[in-house]
């Protein structure tokens, strides 16, 4: 292995009783070649760091990683995002050389990594290359060449490993892959030898040995030709015979019914009639999966041996190619639903299913844009309205780009916004998380809108975004989910108070929550702010009047949401009390800057800029106005009192110098996980009518 240049460096040397530099060490292997492993590595790096006077504090290390992206490379990608959030304990990051940092196709993407270290003040030192890397010309220029011959080593090797694999095949040895049903694989020796039967998820060992295929066990030989046989001579289709072979417990292997992919492909892969084909599909250089045209696909005819005749299998691809959609004409469809619906008098998604002759739903929307303007065109027209199908088919769409303009309107606001395609979840500012859902008009259930609270991973607001029965966007509903016990939230055209509170026109509720302002020290813990002017007495007292004149029905009506204001406005007290006391101590505020701490929730900002907290309001009709908002504000807070404790560098300041706070956070923490109480309003309704009749 080369050795670092451990005399190469700028100025003199480290002088004894220096300070040491800190810096942090990014190891890669590959399994391309042993000598950067990663032990080598690290010890070359330990000499480049001893002669240069530096102290490694930290190792990013990705083992058995490909440096051609740096998907998968989470080391890497954890190195990236400690620099750029301003949380790196090291001055340095050590390299082996240019190839450990990646070998990317384009040497751009390997400069703009670097960039992104340097511009947060972090400097990468390449310790085996000949060259320091300072930023000048001829630097530049040797690093440009190392990343460009570094990608094209990488397509060099796929070239060469490609050309190595397509001459095994010709050999008729398997390159890799499950072998299929009916097929098992015999590993051979360099002398081609049987050794032995490879079984599931066993490899070779020995580079020299080689895999070739051969039939399985005799009852999967004969259930292959029962299923050509019934394809056929019976005529049976493919969802058929599926079935077919699974009620008789006729399975795959040990509880692995068959599945209509899975019998296709029994029934397509020339490989059944004897003929391998391999280069149908290409994933190189860590591209996604795409097809190759069949003209370049690479034959091994007769490399195996066949279960099924050619003449069998090539009657059993033209009866299929007779049923391939693309080859049907719009004309032929619907000719198709014609004499469906001559047999049976009517049209219907279930009688489409049912039918051998008719393509699936999906097909129809796609060629006719719905299923109602297929059965129009066929001659019926439908009794019960279909729209919804066009609908749900529309609404992926709808809620791509719904997400998009939030994540917009939350960006404009100044949030930070990180998107999970996989769980459709918006975690904004790091700390609490939104998803968004469209829901669908059931007038069969009485004329509602409902949406499911509890599937995981819970958010922490639904965002429920109504659409009428035309299809269009009616309004939304701001959900926090701590506000709900019950696992299904319904809602109808009317709604009683304590629903209707989270309703909104827009998002700019939600949006509101999400702006954050810069935290600072409070000199005075009560701070003069634009708090409206109190009213004067005797309106006061008009309004108490008001008050005690409410019937005990509509008291009974919003008693729930009262008991919920009064919870938040609880937890809201104790948070901010705890914090206006922590902001007196300078030291604390600075540590907050340090973690990244200090933009907290503006609804938070704005009760502690207040002279006295805003209470719960009294009055019913000031609780449906207000609450909505409330509760968004409260679910927020939380969540940043979240973040909080649980960095352990606050969490050990607040142990260690202020006790009492932390308990009473925790506290508040905690209380909010508990879930409200599955009272219902017919409950309190009965309770008050009770009372009503004591007295």
């Amino acid at each position: 292995m080369q050795q670092p240049n451990a005399n190469r460096c700028i100025g003199e040397s480290p002088t004894v009783g220096a300070p040491l530099r800190r810096a942090a060490q990014y190891l890669r292997m590959s399994t391309e070649h042993q000598k950067y492993s990663i032990d080598n590595q690290s010890a070359a790096i330990a000499i480049y760091a001893a002669a240069q006077g530096i102290g490694i504090v930290r190792s990013f290390v990705d083992s058995g990683r490909s440096g051609l992206s740096v998907t998968g490379r989470d080391a890497l990608q954890e190195l990236l995002r400690t620099v750029q959030d301003g949380k790196a304990d090291f001055d340095f990051i050590l390299v082996y050389d240019v190839s450990r940092w990646g070998r990317f196709l384009d040497a751009d993407e390997s400069a703009h990594y670097e960039y992104l270290c340097k511009r947060s003040g972090i400097q990468i030192r390449y310790c085996a290359e000949q060259f320091e890397n300072d930023n000048s010309t001829l630097a530049n220029l040797l690093k440009a060449l190392k990343r460009t011959m570094a990608g094209e080593y990488s397509r060099e090797l796929s070239a060469k490993t490609f050309a190595g694999q397509c001459h095994l095949f010709s050999l008729g040895y398997r390159m890799g892959g499950l072998p299929g049903f009916g097929f098992r694989r015999q590993l051979l020796d360099q002398d081609n030898h049987p050794k032995q039967i490879l079984a599931t998820g066993q490899n070779k060992s020995i580079q020299t040995d080689r895999v070739k295929l051969v039939l399985g066990p005799a009852h999967e030989i004969a259930l292959i030709k029962r299923i050509y046989y019934l394809f056929t001579k019976e005529q049976m289709g493919e969802i058929t015979i599926m079935r077919w072979l699974n009620r008789r417990g006729l399975f795959r292997g040990p509880d692995r019914p068959w599945t209509l992919h899975t019998l296709h492909e029994v029934l397509t892969n020339p490989k059944y009639a004897g003929t391998v084909v391999r280069n149908r599909t290409t994933t190189k250089l860590g591209s996604k999966r795409s097809p190759i045209p069949p003209e370049v696909w690479l034959y091994q005819k007769n490399g195996i041996e066949s279960i099924v005749s050619q003449e069998q299998f090539v009657a059993v691809q033209k009866i299929l190619e007779g049923r391939y959609v693309r080859n049907s004409s719009n004309e032929a469809l619907l000719q198709d639903l014609r004499r469906l619906l001559h047999r049976k008098g009517e049209l219907s998604v279930k009688l489409l299913k049912r039918d051998r002759n008719c393509r699936c739903e999906e097909v129809y929307i796609r060629r006719f844009g719905s299923l109602h303007n297929a059965f129009r065109l066929a001659g019926f027209e439908p009794r019960h309205d279909t729209s919804y199908v066009e609908t749900r088919r529309r609404i992926p769409e709808m809620l791509k780009t719904e997400r998009q303009g939030l994540i917009e309107a939350f960006c404009a606001a100044g949030a930070e916004v990180d998107s999970d395609s996989s769980t459709n979840l918006l975690t904004v500012n790091r700390q609490f998380t939104v998803k968004l859902v469209f829901s669908l008009y059931y007038r069969n259930a009485g004329g509602q809108w409902k949406v499911k609270l509890n599937k995981t991973p819970v958010p922490d607001v639904v965002v429920l975004c109504r659409l009428n029965s035309n299809g269009t966007l009616l309004d939304y509903f701001l959900l926090p989910t701590q506000d709900f016990a019950q696992t299904i939230f319904r809602v109808r055209a009317k709604n009683r108070p304590n629903v209707d509170v989270y309703r909104a026109d827009d998002m700019e509720r939600l949006i509101d929550v999400a702006r954050r302002m810069p935290l600072t020290k409070l000199d005075d813990p009560y701070v003069q702010s634009d708090e409206p002017k109190k009213r004067s007495s005797h309106k006061r007292a008009d309004r108490r009047g008001e008050d005690q004149r409410r019937h005990h029905w509509h008291v009974a009506k919003t008693e729930l949401l009262l008991k919920r204001i009064a919870r938040n406005a609880d937890l809201m007290q104790c948070s901010v009390s705890a914090l206006r006391q922590l902001l007196l101590d300078e030291n604390m505020v600075n540590l907050l800057r340090a973690e990244s701490l200090a933009n907290i929730p503006l609804g938070l900002f704005r009760q502690l800029r207040r002279r006295q907290f805003k209470s719960a309001p009294s009055r019913s009709r000031a609780a449906v106005e207000e609450y909505g908002s409330s509760a968004l504000t409260c679910t927020v807070a939380i969540r940043y009192l979240e973040a909080l404790l649980g960095n352990a560098n606050v969490n050990r300041y607040l142990r260690k110098y202020h006790e009492q706070i932390l308990q009473d956070l925790d506290r508040v923490v905690e209380e909010s996980r508990i879930p409200p109480s599955n009272e219902t309003e017919a409950d309190v309704m009965k309770k008050h009518m009770w009372t009503l009749a004591e007295k």
